[in-house]
């Protein structure tokens, strides 16, 4: 009887890191086709949308070239996201909540006036 063959998400890092570390373009070629065929396996009214995310997501990380800036920036990304599907979900969206209004403020000397 032979033993199933899984793909576990610690065998699947250690694969990409090994990738990144001997080919970054191979690398970088290999997660676009992984990030495609997910898109390609959503439902077909998703898939422009998921497109034009992944575009911004390109376009965001392009500005980055060290992975862990790269890896911060992602997680910001998600964090808005996530913050605005809260919003949404609680009846509010953040960016139509009206900011308050700035007030002025008393300016005071911090030298003593002779």
């Amino acid at each position: 009887m032979r033993a199933s063959c899984k793909i576990t998400v610690s065998s699947r890092y250690d694969y990409l890191f090994k990738l990144y570390q001997a080919d970054p373009k191979e690398f970088e070629r290999h997660t676009q086709a992984m990030i495609e065929a997910q898109i390609q396996n959503a439902p077909p009214h998703l898939q422009l949308k998921l497109r034009a995310l992944q575009s911004v997501v390109y376009d965001e990380l392009s500005h980055y070239k060290h992975p862990v800036a790269r890896m911060n920036r992602i997680v910001e990304l998600f964090w808005k996201k996530a913050i605005e599907l809260r919003d949404a979900l609680n009846g509010s969206l953040s960016k139509h909540v009206p900011k308050p209004k700035r007030q002025d403020a008393e300016i005071i000397s911090l030298f003593k006036k002779d």
